[in-house]
């Protein structure tokens, strides 16, 4: 019970998000420039801040990493059998590329973070962060490569490019390292100076979530028309249920197995639609993943807590 209570908060703030938007409380341009702080500015801060006071260690978090990765990798490739089983060639092919993309690019910055610190506190997110900033470069590679396959797309190469300088200009990697350097090198950081990022920090998880409820779908179209089912159960259950399991076989602590279901079980990434509008997948079959994935990880996130527990 106080499980699911230290994780409600998260999803009544995504509803007050998806209330918001309806109600014009936020327009469309203030999600925008909303969403351009908190990525480049408040999560960064906020992660930088996790890892520098965070109470836990990086001793056995390669095993965290190689786990989460290596589920990451083998369920890309399963989603791309499945993906020919469910959706053939032709016209479906878009949604093939969408169903492996989406079924595998999660929300990690934002919905993947929240969960581990809501659900697991400050050891919980300064794992989730270790994680996630492996996750996040080795998911953004197969996005693209999905997409370049089987969508109409820009091509592998224009594709792979476009992903190595989003990779390497991310924020969340680049708060990683600076974490990673401070902790290495032993570096004091002065008070005045956490706190000013702290404050910055403060803001960065409710308003992620109001931008996540704010962008959310509930448009009546297709809704019956698009095969979500498949991508909801990779997405949700066998992408986390497998880092889990090598993680356990690892032998991780529970804090760490924690971490890795919240990351790996986070919902399809909120620029997923974008992303299958640039590179010819199919934009309404992403839509459906994030809004479906989204509402859904409110059980799923606590069964898996409950479970770990």
């Amino acid at each position: 019970m106080e499980l699911g209570l230290n994780i409600f908060p998260i999803f009544a703030v995504i509803l007050f998000g998806v209330l918001g938007k309806r109600f014009g409380l936020f327009p469309e341009k203030f999600v925008f420039a909303a969403n351009r702080l908190v990525f480049y500015v408040a999560i960064p801060c906020l992660i930088f801040l996790a890892m520098i006071k965070s109470p836990a260690s990086l001793e056995g978090m390669a095993w965290a990493v190689v786990s989460a990765c290596l589920a990451l990798v083998v369920t890309w490739l399963a989603a791309l059998w499945a993906g020919s089983m469910l959706f053939g060639r032709g016209k479906r092919s878009q949604v093939r590329a969408s169903f492996i993309h989406c079924a595998t690019h999660g929300n990690v910055a934002i919905m993947g973070l929240a969960l581990a610190y809501f659900g697991l506190g400050d050891a919980g997110l300064f794992s989730a962060t270790i994680i996630a900033a492996a996750v996040i470069p080795v998911q953004n590679v197969l996005a693209v490569v999905a997409l370049a396959m089987f969508g109409r797309s820009e091509g592998l190469a224009r594709g792979a490019r476009r992903a190595a300088v989003g990779i390497v200009t991310n924020p969340i990697i680049l708060a990683t390292l600076a974490g990673y350097f401070a902790l290495a090198t032993g570096i004091a950081v002065p008070e005045i100076i956490k706190s000013f990022l702290k404050m910055l920090a403060d803001m960065a998880i409710p308003l992620a979530l109001v931008i996540i409820g704010a962008n959310l779908s509930f448009a009546r179209e297709a809704w019956e028309k698009v095969p979500l089912a498949a991508g909801f159960a990779v997405k949700l259950a066998v992408l986390p249920g497998l880092g889990v399991l090598m993680g356990w076989a690892a032998g991780l602590p529970a804090t760490a197995l924690g971490a890795t279901a919240m990351i790996l079980g986070a919902p399809s990434a909120l620029i997923s639609p974008i992303m299958a509008r640039e590179m010819g997948g199919d934009p309404q079959y992403a839509s459906r993943m994030v809004t479906v994935t989204t509402l859904a990880c409110a059980f799923t996130s606590y069964l898996w807590l409950r479970l770990l527990a």
